[in-house]
């Protein structure tokens, strides 16, 4: 993958059409954050979220769930499906429904030390399993820190292979280095455990996505912690063996979100965090595999300069039109789970 990969494309545009909006959370001042949306084959949809009381700051944050029978018109009430004690827990952009029907959703659970403790907080990632649409779940797998990692935490989409790997993206930083890596999990036993690892970046950011194409290769995006924030992009001929080594994107942003449409176009719902213009949550797409980027839409615009929102999670519904779910700004102690479904001109 040359450095010239991931600049815009303005030959080919791709467009969308709002076709509604939703609140697909709200009440009480909380902070509602960091959305996976997923569509089951029986047509329902899921969408996870973290509530708790702040950012991070106060280990109290539960997963929360919704489900939507309409393609997402309305909404049940939330259910909390996870909470530990003294910790803050999350889903982000990563469920799945594997082939045989089971839904798997990982966690990122977070709680933080005294300061005259050695270690200022500890991450962990876990995993939890439904076998019923969503209705129950098992009790939390630790996946991480493995052996020799500092900690570890959950961002992307869990992915099946055709030889049958389960993948489950995160990120983590080991035992006395300072870079963070980027990569996943690796089960073979259909996802009962997960002693693999694979990683796809190091020296960049937690979070990463990767999606398979019509071709058989996958592509990768991982998030930059450094200005100014460009989205790393990295391939893989082999299902996620191995990759090339990421480059810069044309991309500004975080927390990247695939969708690969079954046109074969791809969509990216991203932060947008160029300064040049209002944060909030944007959408980029290819038509060309990922070699080339174009700016498509933002999808949601902060009313203020900050960057406390965002967190996309897309779906494609039967009838071709898409589905994002993502957190709004969170301002004087509150943000609220949204939705906007679009139709995509190609």
């Amino acid at each position: 993958m040359s450095q010239s990969q991931g600049q815009c494309d303005e030959q080919v545009m791709v467009e969308i059409r709002e076709v509604r909006r939703c609140k697909i959370a709200s009440g009480e001042r909380r902070h509602r954050a960091f959305t996976g949306a997923l569509r089951l084959a029986d047509g329902d949809m899921l969408v996870f979220y973290r509530e708790a009381t702040d950012h991070w700051a106060t280990d109290d944050g539960g997963v929360m769930m919704v489900r939507s029978t309409d393609d997402g018109r309305t909404w049940s009430a939330p259910r909390r499906i996870f909470s530990r004690s003294r910790w803050s827990s999350a889903a982000h952009h990563g469920p799945a429904q594997l082939s045989d029907g089971r839904i798997l959703l990982p966690l990122t659970l977070i709680r933080h030390f005294p300061k005259e403790h050695e270690r200022e907080r500890e991450l962990q990632i876990h995993l939890i399993v439904s076998a019923d649409g969503g209705r129950s779940w098992s009790r939390s797998v630790r996946l991480g820190p493995m052996e020799g990692w500092r900690w570890q935490n959950n961002y992307g989409r869990v992915r099946e292979t055709s030889d049958g790997r389960i993948l489950v993206p995160g990120g983590g930083q080991k035992i006395g280095e300072e870079p963070w890596y980027s990569g996943y999990f690796v089960s073979d036993d259909g996802g009962l455990t997960f002693p693999g690892r694979v990683d796809v970046a190091q020296g960049l950011a937690d979070e990463i996505d990767m999606t398979p194409l019509p071709d058989g290769r996958w592509i990768a995006m991982v998030r930059d912690e450094k200005e100014p924030y460009h989205l790393h992009q990295a391939c893989s001929q082999d299902e996620g063996c191995t990759w090339s080594t990421p480059v810069p994107s044309s991309i500004l942003g975080h927390c990247p979100s695939f969708l690969a449409l079954r046109s074969g176009t791809i969509l990216l719902g991203h932060r947008q965090v160029d300064t040049a213009r209002p944060y909030g949550c944007t959408l980029s797409a290819s038509k060309d595999g990922g070699a080339t980027w174009m700016h498509v839409s933002d999808i949601y615009v902060s009313p203020l300069k900050e960057w406390d929102s965002s967190y996309p999670s897309m779906v494609q519904l039967e009838d071709g039109r898409v589905f994002c779910s993502y957190y709004g700004q969170y301002q004087d102690g509150n943000s609220d789970i949204e939705g906007i479904t679009f139709e995509v001109a190609e």
